[in-house]
């Protein structure tokens, strides 16, 4: 009799190569990689087939393509147009401080240059820091120098109405660049002169002694507030000097350093560039001449009950500066600094702005006082007034102002 196990045998067998025929067929296709033996067990009961299958497998490569960095522009100086465009002014009155005072040479100097290079006609006027700030701000000037020291004061109506006898809109005045000098408080008397301070200055004058003072100034310069508001604070105004015989001069630097040379008045006070030909001209002339140093109450008077905190600041010059100083000068300094119009052109300010800064060099020879000048600095000293946009774009352009 037949048993009936072959027959099972045999489809078992065939559905093993049906298996394995599909597999390879699956597989036939790729090629992308070598051959990978696999062995695959299939249970058919009751008997166990092993075979050999050979497969392939395809490795899927992920690429992230490499970002193409596009270089930042490098900003370039606008060079001055050919000729000046129409809507430039053709005319800039420009107030700096008193005939033959290093801010005024520095003035013509920078006025020369603008000509030059932008024909541009720079009117070079005398003046003084308060009195040149609220001209700029009532528009009667395009450019003008002041100290800093007077920015806090003209933003507080009440301390501006006080200096000025008015408010002042600094609206339309706008920051350009500085520091361009720095100046200090200076007072320089005739060696045989009985005074050691302003308070004894003071005390002599209420004594009815006749004494002869200079302010190194023109009148509403910060020298000529300072020291009238020093004598107030001792008890003496212009008034008492006057019945005493004496007198209260504002020539301005030159001639007051000049006078008292001469013997025409027995002390100056100052508020003076760091150097100062007029002073160099005063050690060579009057080697003798004596100094007299702000008391630690003038300088409290001063910071304090006059507002002039964070806008004046202590330190010392040092004694080499002039060979009449036996020591090093404890006094009070500011700086000067460069302001515009706000409705000047943007292009216009801008070209003023680097034509200053490309001629560093050569205007701190001509000027002794500009050394403390630095193109890449100058953009912070703005004393809290908005900078020009002109301005500021330059010292974009020139890497200054990241």
């Amino acid at each position: 009799m037949t048993s009936a196990k072959p027959p099972t045998i045999l489809l078992g067998v065939l559905v093993v190569l049906i298996i394995v025929a599909g597999v390879v067929g699956y597989f036939a296709g790729s090629a992308v990689v070598p051959p990978k033996v696999v062995t695959s067990t299939v249970t058919v009961a009751p008997s166990v087939v092993t075979t050999t299958v050979t497969s392939t497998t395809t490795t899927t490569i992920t690429a992230t393509p490499t970002a193409i960095l596009t270089p930042t522009p490098t900003r370039t100086v606008t060079p001055p147009p050919p000729t000046p465009p129409p809507y430039w002014p053709k005319e800039v009155v420009f107030r700096t401080y008193s005939v033959g005072t290093p801010g005024y040479v520095l003035g013509g100097a920078i006025a020369s240059f603008i000509e030059k290079e932008l024909g541009v006609k720079i009117s070079v006027q005398p003046g003084a820091s308060a009195a040149n700030l609220l001209a700029i701000a009532k528009g009667e000037v395009e450019m003008a120098f002041t100290h800093a020291a007077w920015i806090p004061f003209a933003k507080d109506p009440a301390k501006a109405t006080k200096i000025w006898g008015e408010e002042v809109d600094l609206s339309k005045v706008k920051y350009v660049l500085g520091p361009t000098e720095r100046y200090m408080v200076l007072i320089t008397k005739r060696p045989d002169f009985p005074i050691n301070s302003i308070k004894e200055l003071a005390d002599h004058i209420k004594k009815g002694n006749s004494v002869r003072l200079a302010v190194g100034g023109p009148t509403a310069s910060l020298e000529d507030f300072l020291f009238r508001w020093l004598l107030e604070h001792y008890g003496v105004t212009e008034e008492v000097i006057r019945r005493s015989g004496g007198s209260l001069l504002v020539p301005g630097e030159v001639k007051a350093v000049e006078a008292l040379i001469e013997g025409k008045v027995d002390l100056i006070f100052d508020v003076t560039a760091v150097p100062s030909s007029s002073y160099m001209q005063l050690e060579a002339r009057m080697p003798d001449v004596k100094v007299i140093e702000l008391t630690d109450e003038d300088i409290d008077f001063i910071l304090n009950t006059l507002g002039f905190k964070g806008a004046l600041v202590m330190d010392k010059l040092p004694k080499e500066t002039y060979k009449f100083l036996t020591n090093d000068y404890r006094t009070l300094f500011t700086f000067t600094i460069l302001l515009i119009r706000s409705d000047m052109p943007n292009d216009f300010v801008y070209q003023i702005t680097r034509i200053i800064c490309e001629n560093t060099d050569y205007l701190q020879k001509a000027v002794s006082a500009f050394k403390i000048f630095d193109p890449s600095t100058s953009w912070k000293y703005s004393a809290g007034l908005g900078m020009h946009p002109g301005a500021e774009q330059y010292y974009i352009d020139r890497g200054f102002i990241k």
